[in-house]
C-alpha cells in the first residue's frame, strides 16, 4: 500500500468483479495501479474480483470504471523474460529483525531507514560493482543535485504521470511576518507532527528527485551535436511511499547508481542490449533466484495508463525481480529503460544531423539490493555473495 495507508481508516469500501480471473502477471500490474492511483489502506484478490479499502472518499462507480480500464490492459501483459535463474540461498525468514538487533538497520521513521555496519558494506560493495561496469563502459561520472527543477518535471510532463511519487520542497515564506509566525507556531515547545504547508511556506521551485538520471538529460537540453556517450551517476532519490510491512522494499528515500546511454539511436539500442547482458551478469554473482521480464510502469490512473501496453510491448522497460522467500512475492531491485527520443524530444537534444538523441539507462538500487541478498542468503555476512573481485574487460 502507499505511504502511511496501513494506519489509515478506510473511508470507502469498493467491489471490482473483472468477470474472470487475471494472469498473475496482470494482478500485480493491477494491484500496483490502483496502489499508485488511490489512498488504499488493503486491497484483496476474491477469484475475479478485487475488494478495496479506500482511505480517502471515492465515487464507487468512478473506481470501478477506472479498475476495469486498467484490467483490459492488465490482460494484455505477457512479459519477455531475459534471464531467468535459480539460486542457492535456503533462508526463508524475514532477515530484518536481525539486521535491526544488531544496529546494522534502524527504521528512523516510516520509510527512512538510517544504515550501519556489514549491511551499509554491502550496500557499498553493490554500488563499486556498477561503478566498476560503469568504467569498463568509459562512462563519464558525474554528480547532480538532489532537486529537480520544476523546468524539469514541466518539460518532461512528470507530474501528469507521476503524480504519486512527486515529494517537493518549499521555503518559509521570505518576510519577517512570515518567519516569526512560523517560528513561534512550530517552537520546541509547541505541539506538533506535521506543517502547515499552505500557510507558512511559499511556492514551491524544485522537488525531490524520483530518479538519477534524468538530471543527465536535462544538462544537456536545448544542446546540438550530441556525441554518442556513456555516463554514470550515484544518488539518493525520493519517492512517495512506504512499505506496509516496515521493511527496507519501499523507501522515501534510497540510493541508485545508473548508467546512461545517449546519443543515436543505432548506438542506444545497442546500449540496451549491453546493460541487460550486465543485469544478467550481476544477478548470476548475487546468486539469486530471480528474472529479468518486461514490465510496465504503473502509472498514475489517467491517459497514461495507455502507455504501458505499448512500454511493454516494445521492450522499453525491463526489471530485476528477484524473489522475497518469507512473502512469496517479488522485489524489482532495478531496471533496464529504453527511453527512445522521448528525452531528446522533451528537452530538444539534437544529434549532429539535427534528428532528436536517444537514451537508455540500467539502474540498481542499493537497500534493496542488499535486502534482496539478505533474504535469499541470510543476515550472516559469511553466507553473502562476494562482489569484490574485478570482472569487467577494458
Amino acid at each position: 500500500m502507499s505511504g502511511g495507508a496501513a494506519t489509515a481508516a478506510a473511508a470507502c469500501q469498493v467491489l471490482v468483479d473483472f468477470g474472470t480471473p487475471l494472469p498473475p502477471a496482470g494482478r500485480e500490474y493491477l494491484s500496483a495501479a490502483l496502489d499508485r492511483s488511490y489512498h488504499l489502506v488493503d486491497l484483496q484478490w476474491e477469484g475475479p474480483a478485487v475488494r478495496l479499502s479506500l482511505a480517502e472518499p471515492a465515487d464507487p462507480d468512478q473506481v470501478r470504471q477506472q479498475a476495469n480500464r486498467l484490467a483490459q490492459l492488465a490482460r494484455t501483459l505477457t512479459p519477455d523474460v531475459r534471464h531467468c535463474q535459480l539460486g542457492s540461498g535456503t533462508f526463508r525468514d524475514d532477515p530484518t529483525p536481525t539486521l535491526t538487533s544488531r544496529g546494522d538497520v534502524t527504521m528512523i521513521a516510516p520509510g527512512m531507514a538510517a544504515l550501519a555496519g556489514s549491511f551499509l558494506d554491502l550496500t557499498n560493495m553493490v554500488d563499486r560493482y556498477w561503478r566498476r561496469a560503469a568504467e569498463a563502459l568509459d562512462a563519464r561520472e558525474e554528480e547532480y543535485p538532489a532537486l529537480w527543477p520544476v523546468d524539469l518535471y514541466h518539460r518532461i510532463d512528470y507530474f501528469k504521470e507521476f503524480p504519486q511519487q512527486v515529494l517537493m520542497t518549499a521555503p518559509v515564506h521570505e518576510n519577517f511576518h512570515q518567519r516569526e509566525a512560523f517560528a513561534d507556531q512550530y517552537g520546541k515547545h509547541q505541539e506538533y507532527d506535521t506543517v502547515d504547508s499552505s500557510r507558512h511556506l511559499a511556492p514551491s521551485r524544485a522537488g525531490l528527485q524520483s530518479a538519477v538520471c534524468d538530471c543527465c538529460y536535462f544538462m544537456r537540453r536545448d544542446t546540438e551535436n550530441q556525441a554518442d556517450r556513456w555516463f554514470t551517476t550515484a544518488g539518493r532519490v525520493f519517492r512517495n511511499e512506504v512499505s506496509p510491512t516496515g521493511n527496507l522494499d519501499r523507501l522515501l528515500s534510497f540510493r541508485v547508481r545508473d548508467i546512461m546511454a545517449v546519443g543515436s539511436e543505432s548506438f542506444v539500442r545497442g546500449a540496451q542490449r549491453q546493460m541487460l547482458e550486465l543485469a544478467g551478469e550481476f544477478l548470476q554473482r548475487l546468486d539469486l533466484t530471480c528474472r529479468i521480464e518486461t514490465a510496465g510502469d504503473p502509472f498514475f490512473a489517467n491517459d497514461s495508463v495507455l502507455k504501458n501496453l505499448f512500454q511493454t510491448a516494445s521492450g522499453l522497460k525491463y526489471e530485476l525481480k528477484v524473489r522475497l522467500p518469507h512473502s512469496d512475492q517479488d522485489l524489482a531491485i532495478g531496471s533496464v529503460n529504453l527511453h527512445q527520443d522521448f528525452f531528446g524530444r522533451s528537452l530538444d537534444i539534437r544529434l549532429p544531423d539535427g534528428s532528436p538523441a536517444w537514451s537508455a539507462c540500467v539502474g540498481v538500487g542499493f537497500e534493496r539490493a542488499a535486502y534482496a541478498i539478505c533474504c535469499q542468503h541470510g543476515p550472516n555476512p559469511a553466507h553473502w555473495p562476494s562482489l569484490n573481485q574485478e570482472v569487467f574487460a577494458s
